[in-house]
């Protein structure tokens, strides 16, 4: 017999529980589920196309920039030239990791693989982007099940932390200041 005070009659406390992972809002779907059980991956997974993005087009100005200031440009035109299609084909993988396209991954964890090279940190860096492309995680976010489901739950968004957004308006400041130095000496 129950009474209104303490748990049910057939309480079980050793019992497993009903499901594994992160609590079910009320009335989720299970594509929302889903979505919300891989959002921060996804999230980390575009992140690094920023990364490539602003890697990319740092490379491109910077091959303006060598070009304007070289005194012998047609010298180092192969070079500059090779710099330059790397830069972009960077660009591109960005905003094909962004819209979570395969190929990116594929051709995102060469360029991983690239920035191993600059010890330690680099290397570093880049074992955990090749984590997040070639995870399981990973595997998963890129594929057409994956993409289904986000298209069924458009609404379901990631939300950035404010300490990411200190960090990330403390980088801009000091790049803006580096580049304002840079100019003026």
């Amino acid at each position: 017999m129950s009474t209104s005070f303490g748990p049910p009659d057939d309480f079980n406390p050793y019992r497993a529980p009903d499901s594994m992972g992160e609590p079910a809002e009320a009335g989720e779907t299970e594509a929302e589920r889903i979505r919300r059980q891989y959002l921060s991956h996804e999230a980390s997974v575009k992140s690094i196309g920023s990364l490539f993005l602003l890697g990319g087009l740092m490379m491109v100005l910077g091959i303006g920039a060598a070009v304007f200031a070289s005194a012998r440009p047609a010298a180092d035109l192969i070079l500059l030239v090779a710099l330059g299609t790397l830069g972009l084909v960077q660009c591109i993988v960005a905003v094909g990791l962004s819209r979570l396209k395969p190929w990116a991954r594929i051709v995102g964890a060469f360029f991983c693989g690239l920035g191993m090279l600059w010890i330690p940190i680099g290397t570093l860096i880049n074992l955990y982007f090749l984590y997040l492309l070639l995870g399981k995680k990973g595997k998963y976010i890129f594929s057409p099940e994956y993409r289904t489901i986000i298209d069924q739950t458009p609404h379901v968004r990631y939300r950035t932390s404010i300490i990411v957004w200190i960090f990330v308006l403390i980088l801009v400041v000091t790049l803006l200041m580096g580049i304002g130095a840079a100019l003026f000496l």
